[in-house]
């Protein structure tokens, strides 16, 4: 148990040497704010394009490197032949504002079939796709809403059409901010007005959804379709997700390293500057040790005053993360993560807590913080106390 004398002790040690804890605790919080928000922000961005992948049909079938469309009448054969379910029709192509300028990633949906609606009511809104149908109307992310409005399109947007005509839509919601990792630049419209602005036939389509129930037939279904059609890619919604994965992992990896990096540097200025500082605390310690102290008593005493610093900055740092992410959206931060060579995104990222990341972020931080104090202190401990009083 913990005296009471030792707990004086301790507070008196803070209270002399808190200017030099001050520069130890504000690098230590800054370092474990960077680690900690780049974790708060790709934890959030997975979470988020898990929740719209999950929607999505578990394949997409398009045409090779997009050359041409599919057509209606493959549906069936899908339906046939293969067994498939929640088959779905989709125009999905980029629509240009000005030649090489901004782009709307227009998505054609047929809503009365129900992976149709089903996978667009998590993102909206407003799931009331009967109003929707009942006018020429068009669901638009964030990026879009943010460009019309820019450019003085409050309620509505001419798309141009192959043959120079103008096609009046309105704009009846925008999708919700915390899927815009995804539905930023998307335009979502009935399927027949997405074939009229690009010029399309009705049985022409840009891709075609479906599901496959049994998990176990997935690659034999997606072999069986790439045998049967030479001309076609197919993607499953597990390479989608695992793509954004990718992604994210590797800018979070970049953070790491970077943390890596500070904190081995951080560590050897740490202990070369313990190192000298307690050479010249050698007749303190040599005191305490005269008195009665053992070195294990003068080791407690410097990991309670060092781990009191270290764990403060450590939820410190864990703290300000929380707040700059969830609350504020970490302005710039974000930009790093999110980038945008179309339109510009912006996020409201959800909070999502990875405990176990915590933890490794804690043993990676206050493990080698600890260690690099304690051994320079082992070392002045156990010097003899009339060789350290002398």
């Amino acid at each position: 148990m913990i005296s009471s004398s030792f707990l004086n002790f301790l507070y008196l040690t803070l209270q002399t040497n808190r200017t030099r804890h001050l520069s130890i605790f504000i690098i230590g919080s800054l370092i474990v704010f960077i680690l900690s928000s780049s974790l708060f922000i790709v934890s959030s961005l997975k979470y988020e394009s898990k929740k719209v992948v999950e929607a999505m049909s578990d394949f997409t079938i398009t045409k090779l490197n997009h050359r041409g469309y599919l057509h209606t009448s493959q549906i069936d054969e899908l339906s046939q032949k293969y067994g498939l379910s929640a088959i779905s029709s989709r125009v999905q192509e980029r629509y240009f504002t000005t030649p090489q300028g901004y782009s709307f990633l227009i998505i054609g949906v047929d809503f009365f079939e129900e992976q149709g609606s089903k996978e667009f009511s998590d993102i909206s809104k407003r799931g009331d796709f009967k109003k929707f149908l009942m006018g020429e109307n068009m669901l638009i992310g964030q990026g879009v809403n943010d460009y019309l409005s820019k450019n003085h399109y409050d309620k509505y947007f001419n798309f141009k059409t192959p043959s120079g005509a103008l096609k009046k839509i309105n704009i009846f919601d925008t999708l919700a901010q915390n899927s815009s990792i995804v539905s930023n630049d998307m335009v979502i419209i009935p399927l027949s007005l997405a074939q009229e602005i690009f010029g399309m036939q009705e049985d022409e389509l840009s891709s075609i959804g479906f599901n496959v129930p049994n998990d176990a037939e997935w690659d034999n279904v997606k072999l069986e379709l790439y045998e049967s059609f030479y001309d076609i890619d197919v993607v499953s919604k597990k390479e989608i997700q695992n793509m954004y994965d990718e992604i994210f992992n590797f800018k979070s990896g970049l953070f790491i390293m970077l943390f890596m990096i500070l904190l081995f540097t951080y560590m050897v200025l740490l202990y070369t500057k313990y190192s000298s500082i307690l050479s010249n605390e050698k007749r303190e310690i040599g005191i305490l040790r005269a008195i009665g102290w053992s070195i294990n008593d003068v080791l407690k005493l410097k990991f309670s005053e060092m781990s009191f610093v270290v764990i403060s900055s450590y939820l410190i740092g864990v703290l300000s993360a929380y707040i700059f992410v969830y609350i504020f959206n970490a302005p710039l931060l974000s930009s790093l993560f999110l980038g945008s060579s179309n339109l510009n995104l912006s996020i409201i990222f959800t909070p999502i807590i990875d405990m176990l990341s915590l933890m490794m972020i804690f043993l990676l931080f206050v493990v080698p913080f600890l260690v690099a104090v304690i051994i320079p202190t082992w070392r002045v401990a156990s010097t003899n106390p009339k060789e350290a009083l002398s």
